[in-house]
């Protein structure tokens, strides 16, 4: 060893020893979260989260599960009722009660005695062996498991279990036979995902350090959104150090995601990091390499640290380095994005003649148009803006200088611009869609309120989508020339013609305001009667019937009935998920693929791009083996028959994405929540989705649980699985550098955007996230929704030029068409999620703004 190595060595021990110890800890401990107990994570507020065993439910290959052997047992058709009276416990099971693992393992014992109930003693020991599991106990969930006949349809998760177990007793090579039987068995399904993360970990422990750092660096690149990547990634880094390959260690730490301010694992690679840097001074990062970690600072809202850096980096180069005028447009962009305004405009007048001319130049007069605006410099900003565009004539410069002058409540030159862009533009021009919509608005908005009138009223004949708003509107122009009893008139046609929408709510308001008796199909106050909530079918039950019909030539259906009665519903809903989709792909595939049918479901909604994704962010095309007794089994129903029989299975089990959908596909038309005869269906159409979840962190955070699943039917439909074009997630599309953000300021020490997914986290997150918009608005609902779509930094944008308006006029002003129907669309189905759950609307909001909120959250 050399005296560098010494060095490295001696400085290097105890952080390797602290590093190993904690890539054991965070990767082996938690490379299964979703499986062992996730701990509490709390923050002053008491936000925590308690993930159940259910593996993030995301999309995975239900594999070859018992497809070219069928089990022998089949759980459906046992005579459970039959045996209440022999097995008293059996009666707790069918009532959907939790069991304790001494109890499942006394009910195994009891059982055990009748050889006819042999397949259900094998299922209560399954669930012994997770509950022990659950506890920690893993020589009970071992003494569970191991004994089981391998002969039933939830085999592939009793392998991984099993294999588990060994894993934390230590029995490294039993763990490694029975991860390579999960692995024939079934090499696509989620427990197989998770088994080739363990058996890096086995290679890592057993000393075979060169095969490990193979494995884990070809999963970090398979599994781009492993939801604790930066574990993965430190592990990674521990191997390289012990194989001397620093340089690559450093390598592996560059990838650490900045974001993650509070991850242990990030915390603990960013000091490894710094100690490799200095020792290993090769290991520098190009200038290109350190503004891509500037850019990823300041993506991630980490300001000051990404300032600070972009200033070193400014420093070490010169103005004629081809990266130069990047880095300063990066300067000029963090302090914009700091709020910094004054400061940026002076180095946007330094940079105006050091740049080259051309896009880089046209760069910094843009965001000196916007620092400009920021600081309420209107006229200046304008000029700034026409720079960027050099002082173009075309319809797309008037557009946006139309918008920048709307934005800033210079009204009449925003009319003016739009004109000269509506003159300029040609049919069907993008850019004239918004200064079109608003050279309609700008009337009323400037005190023309007989123009406002009749175009409004013109508007108002026109297509289903905009008689509302043009009603509410023409109704508002007629109040304003004091022709009240017109405007009433207006009001009344409104709220009958559309009752569930948002501006029939505002013509109420409206009404009452000049004290005028309102009459609506809907109650405002509270009512005597309350409306029936209608129970959720017995799972039990519901599933059962299904899979003694389906589950001869359907395992799959064998599968979902035992989950079912052993209480593991999230993972039953999966499988479910898994049998519909393959059902839809079935009957919608060719002859010649139906005769060598093989299938790889995918569970997200996913409207990224056209590719596919499975676990973690994999893209794979995998297939899995069947045999043509699946392919008969699936072909038995079309679609169409099969959703109604399922759509008791789907309520039953709390998938209440599809029940909505085949409530709407084979529903009766509805009138009003208030019509009792409907009121079981419109229930069906708006579920309370995963009640004590939203109910648990509604009480937590004070605010109304309708509001939650108001926000969920219009974020994700009540899709977990759900992806939007930009990438955000789960029930309630929480982005994932959000998610991030808040579960730094949260101090979770784990989080990763798959966890966004699990329905746990996503209720939490954004009950908690929501609550401090409901208090940096003060109370504001439609503000609030605004800023959970948008941003609350763009929401205190728009008040800081538009204070003196009534939040109905504010609204409708929002610049963003997605942010203005979304706080319309959210505050319409609290007021529907009112009506059909407690007979009421109760206050929706206040026309009267409050423009001065706090700055308690701005992310």
């Amino acid at each position: 060893m050399n005296q560098f190595d010494h060095t490295l060595f001696n400085s290097l021990v105890l952080m390797r020893l602290l590093s190993f110890r904690l890539v054991l800890f965070v990767v082996l401990a938690f490379n299964v979260l979703s499986i062992d107990i996730l701990p509490q994570l709390n923050h002053p507020n008491h936000m925590s989260v308690h993930v159940s065993l259910c593996p993030f439910s995301p999309p995975f290959s239900i594999a070859s599960v018992q497809a070219q052997t069928l089990p022998k047992y089949r759980w459906s058709l046992s005579p459970l009722e039959e045996l209440q009276s022999q097995h008293t416990l059996l009666v707790k099971v069918l009532q959907g009660e939790t069991l304790a693992a001494k109890d499942w393992e006394r009910l195994a014992q009891s059982l055990g005695r009748d050889h006819q109930t042999q397949g259900m003693q094998s299922l209560a020991l399954i669930a012994a062996g997770l509950a022990w599991f659950r506890e920690g106990l893993y020589f009970r969930a071992k003494e569970a498991l191991q004994n089981i006949p391998r002969d039933h349809p939830l085999l592939e998760i009793h392998l991984f279990f099993l294999a588990e177990s060994y894993f934390h007793l230590g029995l490294y090579q039993q763990a490694t036979d029975e991860y390579d039987a999960l692995s024939r068995l079934s090499p696509n399904s989620l427990w197989s995902h998770r088994a080739r993360f363990r058996t890096t970990d086995l290679a890592m422990i057993l000393g075979d350090f060169e095969g490990a750092y193979l494995s884990i660096n070809e999963l970090i690149k398979r599994y781009p959104e492993y939801p604790y990547r930066n574990a993965a990634i430190l592990q990674s880094a521990d191997l390289a150090i012990k194989l001397g390959r620093y340089s690559e260690a450093v390598d592996r730490l560059n990838q650490l995601n900045p974001s993650s301010l509070q991850d242990v694992s990030a915390k603990r690679g960013r000091l490894l990091l710094e100690t490799l840097q200095a020792l290993v001074s090769h290991t520098a990062l190009t200038s290109q390499e350190k503004l891509k970690k500037v850019q990823a600072w300041r993506k991630w809202k980490n300001y000051e640290k990404a300032l600070s850096e972009v200033r070193v980096l400014l420093s070490s180069i010169s103005s004629k380095d081809k990266i130069w005028a990047d880095t300063a447009l990066e300067e000029v962009r963090i302090l914009h994005k700091m709020e910094r305004f004054t400061e940026a405009v002076q180095l946007n007048k330094v940079l105006e003649s050091s740049l080259p001319k051309g896009y880089k130049r046209r760069s910094n007069l843009w965001w000196k148009s916007e620092s400009l605006f920021r600081l309420g410099r209107i006229k200046e900003a304008a000029e700034a803006l026409k720079a960027s565009r050099n002082h173009s004539k075309s319809a797309g410069t008037f557009a946006r200088l139309g918008m920048l002058y709307f934005n800033g409540a210079h009204y009449s030159e925003a009319e003016d611009a739009f004109k000269n862009a509506v003159k300029r533009g040609e049919k069907g021009d993008p850019d004239l869609w918004m200064p079109k919509r608003l050279l309609g608005w700008l009337p009323y908005r400037l005190g023309r309120y007989t123009e406002s009138a009749q175009y409004f009223k013109r508007l108002s004949r026109g297509g289903r989508g905009r008689n509302h708003y043009a009603h509410y509107w023409w109704a508002r122009s007629v109040h304003k020339l004091g022709q009240e009893e017109e405007a009433v008139s207006i009001y009344y046609q409104l709220i009958k013609h559309a009752p569930y929408s948002f501006y029939a709510y505002l013509a109420q308001m409206r009404l009452e305001e000049v004290k005028r008796t309102v009459k609506t199909p809907w109650r405002r106050n509270s009512v005597s009667k309350q409306p029936k909530i209608y129970p959720i079918p017995d799972p039990i039950e519901s599933v059962g019937e299904l899979a003694r019909v389906h589950g001869e030539k359907l395992p799959l259906w064998e599968m979902i009935y035992g989950l079912t009665l052993i209480g593991e519903t999230s993972w039953a809903r999966v499988y479910l998920r898994s049998l519909t989709e393959e059902n839809r792909a079935y009957y919608r595939s060719s002859g010649a693929r139906r005769r060598k049918w093989a299938f790889a479901p995918r569970f997200y909604l996913d409207n990224r791009d056209d590719s596919e994704y499975g676990i973690w962010g994999e893209q794979s095309a995998d297939k899995a083996p069947r045999s043509m007794i699946w392919a008969q089994g699936i072909a038995t129903d079309r679609p169409t028959v099969l959703r109604k029989k399922l759509l008791k299975a789907y309520r039953a089990l709390g998938e209440h994405y599809y029940a909505r959908r085949v409530s709407y596909y084979d529903g009766p038309k509805l009138t009003y929540p208030e019509v009792e005869s409907e009121a079981a269906e419109w229930q069906r159409r708006y579920p309370r989705s995963f009640q004590t979840l939203v109910e648990s962190s509604a009480a937590r955070y004070a605010i109304d649980p309708h509001l939650i699943w108001a926000l969920m039917t219009v974020e994700s439909s009540h899709n977990p699985w759900a992806i939007s074009r930009v990438g955000a997630r789960g029930l309630m599309q929480v982005m994932p550098h959000t998610g991030q953000l808040s579960a730094d300021r949260s101090s979770w020490p784990y989080f990763g955007s798959p966890l966004l997914f699990e329905p746990e986290v996503a209720i939490e997150m954004a009950a908690w996230y929501f609550q401090e918009l409901i208090e940096q608005f003060k109370g504001q609902f439609p503000l609030a929704m605004a800023a959970y779509n948008a941003g609350p930094h763009r929401v205190k944008i728009w008040l800081d030029f538009k204070k003196d308006l009534p939040l109905d006029e504010l609204i409708e002003e929002i610049p963003y068409a997605q942010a203005r129907e979304y706080a319309k669309k959210v505050t319409r189905h609290l007021a529907l999620y009112r009506r059909i759950y407690l007979g009421h609307t109760g206050h929706l909001f206040d026309l009267r703004m409050n423009p001065y909120p706090r700055g308690n959250i701005n992310f």
